[in-house]
């Protein structure tokens, strides 16, 4: 027990030809073994880069599925994303701009906006850093019978 070299626990799975002689394999039962042991190391490659790129379409599927798409429509008034702040966001800076209102919108999702004054912004926006924008309605904006009477 004393007199033998150490053996590594991984070449036990990946024989080595220490292994080999220990086991009195011959040198072609020993080059079988390692082919045979090479062949499968490729197949469970295989296996797990199909496993790979079955998770992922899973992934991909579940996150289509739970997207929420914002239809916009001329007219609606939206707040656009400030994405200056991306590269050092503070906690108490503006994130959102606006309101504007949306002036066209196109099939690819780029959607042209104007101000509230009717002056059209220059640049064209991608409807994803743009939200819904509604407006607060003021405890005196309430009608009468809304109050509480005392």
């Amino acid at each position: 027990m004393y007199e033998r070299e150490a053996v590594v626990p991984a070449e036990f799975m990946v024989p080595s030809l220490r292994i080999a002689v220990e086991n009195r394999l011959g040198d072609m039962e020993s080059l079988r073994e390692r082919l045979y042991a090479l062949s499968k190391l490729d197949e469970k490659r295989m296996m797990a880069q199909w496993a790979t790129e079955a998770a992922q379409q899973r992934r991909k599927v579940w996150h289509n599925k739970h997207l929420r798409r914002m239809k916009f429509t001329p007219w609606q008034l939206v707040l656009k994303f400030n994405g200056r702040n991306e590269i050092k966001p503070r906690k108490f800076k503006v994130r959102w701009l606006g309101p504007f209102k949306v002036c066209e919108v196109n099939a690819n999702r780029a959607i042209k906006l104007w101000t509230l004054d009717g002056k059209e912004i220059p640049d064209v926006v991608n409807g994803s850093k743009l939200k819904q924008y509604h407006e607060q309605r003021r405890t005196t904006d309430l009608e009468p019978s809304s109050r509480n009477n005392d």
